[in-house]
């Protein structure tokens, strides 16, 4: 489990690790950031350097051994434990940890939202999913949006989508979500949809109780306007990671309530 900059959670923690889905933009070009850094980890794991998704059993008591005090974890943010490669054994070792934890919060993304349900009803919690879950899928663009009516429906504590990268205008009633992450495309060469589509998706959110966090790459759009960094359960994120914020300002002037 490691420190992380990804200002909506504290620390992320992959005891799985890998995916057979390599995302791509509309140019073809992968931009799945675990992808790369997993390429990093040749001389340690050489299925990590392959992207082999793979349980690493050494990292499951992370979240109980390195930290004891509540805190939000990117959980499995270098794979998709909702991928169809996903073993019942993974998955239950995995889930079992997380309620094992309560006092934190794991927060969960995938690309595979209708193995959801499917997935816990065939571990011991049935079609039920742990209070302390917060678990939401990956759009960005409308093509997706089966992904946003299907975590829609997903009986979870905390429902959301991540809009990143957005590349397109996305047309959603996003009341049906507790929480709307939305970021950019970043590397080499990224394909960015002008600010005035940005800001539609941004409006349409306003105009309901969703929660919404823009993150710090949203600033790459010159002269973009708006500083939302909402968490659905009402706390506050970490404010040395919100990097349009300055000496001048203070969080609390950013938060829009």
């Amino acid at each position: 489990m490691n420190l992380t900059d990804i200002e909506w959670c504290d620390y992320t923690w992959n005891p799985l690790v890998g995916c057979k889905r390599l995302c791509k933009d509309p140019s073809g070009k992968i931009f799945c950031y675990a992808y790369y850094q997993a390429k990093r980890n040749r001389k340690n794991c050489t299925h990590c350097y392959t992207f082999e998704p793979h349980l690493h059993p050494e990292r499951l008591q992370d979240p109980m051994l390195k930290r004891t005090r509540p805190t939000k974890i990117f959980t499995i943010s270098m794979g998709d434990l909702f991928g169809p490669w996903v073993t019942s054994e993974w998955f239950e070792k995995i889930v079992y940890c997380i309620q094992d934890n309560p006092q934190h919060t794991f927060i969960l993304l995938t690309k595979y939202p209708q193995n959801i349900i499917p997935y816990f009803e065939l571990s011991d919690e049935g079609d039920r999913v742990p209070d302390n879950i917060w678990i939401g899928t990956s759009v960005s663009s409308q093509k997706d949006d089966q992904r946003l009516e299907v975590i829609s429906d997903v009986p979870a504590r905390v429902k959301f989508a991540s809009l990143e990268p957005l590349h397109s205008y996305i047309h959603f009633p996003w009341e049906l979500l507790d929480w709307v992450i939305i970021g950019l495309q970043t590397g080499r060469k990224p394909i960015h949809p002008d600010k005035s589509t940005v800001i539609k998706v941004i409006d349409d959110i306003l105009d309901t109780n969703t929660k919404l966090f823009i993150k710090n790459n949203a600033r790459l759009t010159k002269g973009f306007p708006f500083h939302y960094v909402e968490f659905p359960d009402g706390t506050i994120p970490n404010p040395t990671k919100i990097k349009y914020l300055t000496k001048k300002t203070s969080l609390d002037q950013w938060i829009q309530v």
